[in-house]
């Protein structure tokens, strides 16, 4: 299957519509759709080829619908379906991927070139999820399997990769990570599902952390 972007006005008229179709990226499922400061359009998703690795796709458009460029992440250690995708309003993308070689990461500045990736090769990820900031940090969250309950382990790297801190979060028993967002003044919310100590019903769950 192909992707279709539409533009149309505020009356439902189409103003522009076009189809992106390529054999790395056939079966496309797209997952997320952004914005950046300019307007130019993102869209994230991946393709579950049948007799294939699955892949991960990351397309830009400019305002008028005009394709500037593609980026796939293939290999057969892709669970594509367990993935998330994070954009900066300067137009710098980052997206996550769990498979069997662990969790990966990898982000994009603004015209499509690789500015760095990293690897988790630990096999405890389960659920993962990232953000970004205006400075350029990444912030990529996970669900950890642990003995008797689950985890979030929250990593922080500045805009070269380095990895600047870790923040384990120990409350609670089977916590599953839902989101992360960033807020203006560098905080990041994290926010899931768990339960409590006392063992009593599920509660969902909002924390606010500075690195």
């Amino acid at each position: 299957s192909s992707i279709v972007l539409q533009k149309r006005a505020a009356n439902g008229g189409v103003l522009w519509a076009t189809t992106f179709e390529s054999a790395e990226f056939t079966n496309a499922m797209p997952s997320h759709l952004v914005l950046d400061g300019a307007g130019n359009i993102f869209i994230a998703g991946w393709s579950g080829r049948q007799y294939y690795p699955n892949a991960l796709g990351v397309l830009k458009y400019n305002p008028d619908g005009q394709l500037l460029w593609s980026r796939f992440l293939t290999g057969t250690n892709l669970y594509g379906s367990i993935h998330d995708f994070a954009l900066d309003p300067q137009g710098n993308s980052v997206m996550a991927v769990l498979g069997h070689i662990g969790t990966m990461v990898t982000r994009y500045n603004h015209a499509g070139d690789l500015q760095w990736s990293f690897v988790d090769p630990s096999q405890d990820n389960t659920r993962i999820a990232v953000a970004v900031d205006a400075s350029g940090n990444t912030y990529l969250g996970a669900t950890i399997a642990v003995p008797g309950s689950n985890q979030v382990r929250l990593r922080k790297f500045d805009s070269t990769g380095a990895l600047l801190g870790t923040v384990l979060s120990t409350e609670g028993y089977y916590n599953a990570l839902g989101a992360l967002a960033v807020v203006a003044a560098g905080h990041l919310i994290v926010v899931g599902v768990g339960e409590p100590p006392a063992g009593s019903d599920g509660y969902m769950f909002v924390q606010k952390y500075s690195f």
